[in-house]
């Protein structure tokens, strides 16, 4: 074949694929209602008792689950027995 045959036909494929992508990509119109985030859910697996009397940070074990996303990090902040309880919570 010619070198222009060959060209020409690489130009009428590429024009082809593209018509084809652009026709199968769906509309960027979002209908329907938004159902907001989802908070993800965290459980402790388990927390060693007497790991919890030394002045250093415990070993925590914790699995959770984002229905809508995925838990990429967590964050805990450790308080101390009397500030609990100044809040009503049971320690």
């Amino acid at each position: 074949m010619k070198k222009q045959t060959v060209k020409l036909l690489l130009c009428l494929t590429a024009g082809v694929v593209t018509a084809l992508i652009v026709a199968g990509c769906p509309s960027t119109d979002l209908s329907g209602v938004h159902k907001g985030n989802l908070d993800p859910w965290v459980q402790w697996a388990q927390v060693r008792q007497d790991s919890l009397a030394h002045s250093s940070n415990p070993l925590l074990e914790w699995f959770g689950g984002d229905s809508d996303g995925q838990v990429v990090d967590y964050q805990y902040v450790v308080l101390l027995k009397d500030t609990v309880e100044a809040y009503g919570g049971a320690a």
